[in-house]
C-alpha cells in the first residue's frame, strides 16, 4: 500500500510539472525552466509553511513522520490549483492577450483566492494530524 501511495504522489507531481509546462507555452525553454523551478520552489516553501502552521502543537513524532507525505502531496496539489493559474496569467501577459489593468485585477483576485485556499489547507493539515494521532491511540 505504501508503494502505491508513493506512486500516486509522484504521478500528481509529474502531472503538475507537465501542466505548468504547458501553461507557459508562450515562453522559450530556458524561461519555462526558470519559471517552473522558481514556481515549484515557492509552492514547496508555502506548502511547508502551511504544514508547520497546521501541525503546530502536535506530537513532534507524528509531525516528523507525516511531513514528507503531506508536504509532497500538497505541493503537487497546490502546484496544480494555484501555481498553474498564476503561470497561465503570466503566459497571457507574455502573449499580449491581457492588458495591464486586467492583469492587475485578475492577479489580485487570484492572490485572494490563493490565501483562502491556504487558510483551508492549514485546517485540513491539522485534521490530518489529529486523525493520525487518534489512529495511534
Amino acid at each position: 500500500m505504501k508503494n502505491f501511495i508513493i506512486i500516486i504522489i509522484i504521478a500528481i507531481n509529474i502531472f503538475s510539472l507537465v501542466l505548468n509546462w504547458k501553461m507557459l507555452k508562450g515562453f522559450d525553454t530556458p524561461k519555462k525552466i526558470k519559471y517552473l523551478i522558481i514556481g515549484e520552489l515557492l509552492t514547496m516553501f508555502v506548502t511547508f509553511l502551511i504544514y508547520q502552521i497546521g501541525s503546530a502543537g502536535m506530537d513532534k513524532r507524528i509531525v516528523s513522520a507525516s511531513r514528507g507525505f503531506v508536504v509532497s502531496t500538497f505541493t503537487g496539489a497546490n502546484s496544480i490549483i494555484i501555481l498553474s493559474t498564476f503561470l497561465k496569467m503570466l503566459n497571457r501577459v507574455q502573449l499580449g492577450e491581457v492588458e495591464e489593468d486586467e492583469f492587475k485585477s485578475k492577479m489580485t483576485f487570484y492572490i485572494i483566492a490563493a490565501i483562502i485556499i491556504i487558510a483551508f489547507e492549514c485546517f485540513y493539515v491539522k485534521n490530518i494530524e489529529l486523525g493520525i494521532q487518534r489512529m495511534e491511540k
